[in-house]
């Protein structure tokens, strides 16, 4: 299937992916204390699970991405999800520990429109909550080895979620260290995304393919896979931190701009912009921090650039990548169905 021609889709994950969150849900509650320990009444808040004094409320937590994958890719090579439970919440546990941590590092005072947990309480207590999330992730895992998955695999998958960890924060130094330069290369931001997100959602994957078929060369297809994934949902999130509506993102318009990250679209109008354009962007980027019209500048020349249908083009090819990857591996016709919803969810999704 090619997602260059599929509709886009526009709210949530795809429908047939439902069925996991239930399941999903119960198993991440299960692994986050819920007594009333101050700790873990800012662990829940981050989940979305309770407001700051800990009580209960709706869900207002992330897609839950990661963990999906990791049990539909159980599923489609012929696992159970619930042997793969423990890597999945394992993952999602990674994930959010660093989410705190970039929200520290970033600045970002809301995420899903609500106060960041260092707003509330504090950097020092923030850094202990996310530490805490990823104490708890590995607890998870040790689970795995409750579950009728074999001891070598086992501790195959708990190395990877370790090895996938140690890449995401090398892509957060490196993210980090772009905002100081302006001659950051596409590649070169391909490759820190690569690190930054692509590195935990292919863990995600190659754990699941894993743990439901022990068959490492199966499960080196899912890797490639959740790596071109990884490339392709930053890709979005760099135009929907851009171009897209606050109100159905969950964060802050153009706060990437202020804070001058390397995002793909300013990435490429670096190499391309030209002119009274190339004048304006390395003008601006000189600037300790950017507001009000110095974002609306920015803005203008990356228009100009076709920065965003660029970043679309290759979100795209990243697309086709994700599925011709699991070309040569033996899938149920729904997993693969279910496979390609949720790439083209990813190419276009608004949130």
């Amino acid at each position: 299937m090619s997602t260059k021609n599929t509709p886009p889709f526009t709210a949530g994950f795809p429908t047939s992916l439902a069925r996991y969150t239930d399941a999903l849900e119960a198993a991440l509650r299960s692994a986050v204390p819920q007594d009333d320990v101050p700790l873990h009444t800012s662990l829940r808040y981050h989940m979305g699970w309770a407001d700051p004094q800990g009580v209960p409320i709706a869900a207002a937590g992330g897609k839950r991405l990661r963990p999906i994958l990791c049990l539909m890719t159980c599923e489609a090579v012929g696992g159970s999800l619930l042997d793969a439970m423990p890597a999945a919440v394992a993952v999602e546990l990674v994930h959010n520990f660093s989410l705190v941590h970039d929200d520290i590092q970033d600045r970002d005072r809301e995420r899903h429109q609500r106060p960041t947990v260092w707003t509330l309480w504090g950097e020092p207590q923030a850094m202990s909550v996310g530490n805490a999330l990823y104490a708890l992730a590995c607890k998870a895992m040790l689970n795995l080895a409750h579950r009728p998955v074999a001891i070598p695999v086992v501790l195959q998958a708990l190395a990877k979620l370790m090895n996938s960890s140690l890449a995401m924060l090398e892509g957060q130094y490196l993210d980090l260290a772009f905002e100081q330069r302006v001659d950051v290369t596409p590649q070169e931001y391909l490759d820190m995304i690569s690190l930054k997100t692509g590195a935990l959602i292919a863990c995600a994957m190659e754990m699941g393919s894993l743990v439901g078929s022990e068959d490492p060369s199966t499960a080196s297809l899912f890797l490639q896979s959740g790596l071109h994934m990884g490339q392709l949902f930053q890709l979005q999130d760099d135009v929907l931190g851009i171009w897209g509506d606050s109100a159905t993102t969950g964060k802050p318009m153009h706060s990437d701009i202020q804070r001058k990250k390397k995002t793909f679209p300013v990435v490429y109008a670096f190499q391309h912009a030209t002119g009274a354009g190339a004048i304006t962007l390395h003008r601006l980027y000189q600037k300790e921090q950017l507001h009000g019209d110095d974002v609306r500048q920015v803005v203008e020349v990356l228009e100009s650039t076709g920065a965003r249908q660029e970043a679309h083009r290759r979100a795209s090819t990243l697309a086709d990548q994700a599925l011709e990857s699991l070309r040569p591996a033996e899938l149920a016709p729904q997993s693969r169905r279910d496979l390609e919803d949720l790439v083209s969810f990813l190419l276009y999704r608004e949130r």
